[in-house]
């Protein structure tokens, strides 16, 4: 039957309105490239230059995966790198636009709530790493 899909990773798939029958490939790359210390937060289907990707947000990153007739792609863009995450809306879809140190990637065809969750989701994982991250400034107010 081959490997189950990880339950975190399915969960919040199921939960941002994807279908794991027509993605189950996409998800299996994806959860190839997860690290076990790492626990998906967020995941949505969504399209990606007019490919058909899943797109997962961890705490650490967002990950996509594209596959389709033997085609396999995945990329992944760091937390650290993203300077903003913009989620709206056309007249019948959502989209998402990751902005990476100047590499915009764009994500559309997203269900609108869902992909206001999931920039929502990832704004805030992003600004709680940023929290703990120790500060290099010392206190000069007295």
């Amino acid at each position: 039957m081959g490997k189950e899909i990880r339950n975190d990773l399915l969960e919040a798939f199921k939960n941002g309105g994807g279908v794991e029958f027509s993605n189950r490939g996409a998800l299996k790359l994806l959860q190839n490239m997860l690290n076990d210390e790492e626990t998906v937060l967020s995941a949505i289907s969504a399209q990606n230059s007019r490919r058909a990707v899943v797109v997962a947000l961890t705490g650490n990153r967002i990950i996509y995966a594209f596959n389709l007739l033997g085609i396999h792609e995945t990329h992944d863009i760091p937390l650290s790198r993203i300077t903003s995450i913009t989620a709206g809306r056309d007249l019948m879809f959502g989209k998402i636009i990751v902005d990476s140190a100047g590499d915009l990637t764009a994500f559309d065809h997203v269900n609108f709530k869902h992909a206001e969750e999931f920039a929502n989701i990832a704004r805030t994982t992003m600004r709680g790493n940023s929290e703990t991250k120790p500060s290099t400034q010392t206190d000069s107010a007295s």
